[in-house]
């Protein structure tokens, strides 16, 4: 966030502004990438798209049911 003496070298509340919104886009970006980290969905014992039961700790069968599900969630 931009503090008020950083704000105070701006020619306009436009230059402002723009400074506020890049600020806002890299806080968005940062917090995106931390969570590209992270599992959406923990593996459960069983596929997460078609319920059927796995042996290993997996979150789905294979790449048919993995691309299923990330089509039906992107909706």
């Amino acid at each position: 966030m931009i503090k008020m003496k950083e704000q105070e070298k701006f020619a306009d509340e436009s230059d402002r502004a723009s400074a506020l919104e890049a600020a806002a886009i890299d806080n968005g970006i940062e917090q995106a990438r931390a969570k590209a980290g992270t599992l959406e969905f923990e593996p459960t014992g069983f596929c997460l798209n078609c319920n059927e039961p796995l042996a290993q700790p997996k979150r789905f069968c294979d790449k048919d049911c993995a691309d299923d599900h990330e089509l039906r969630n992107r909706k």
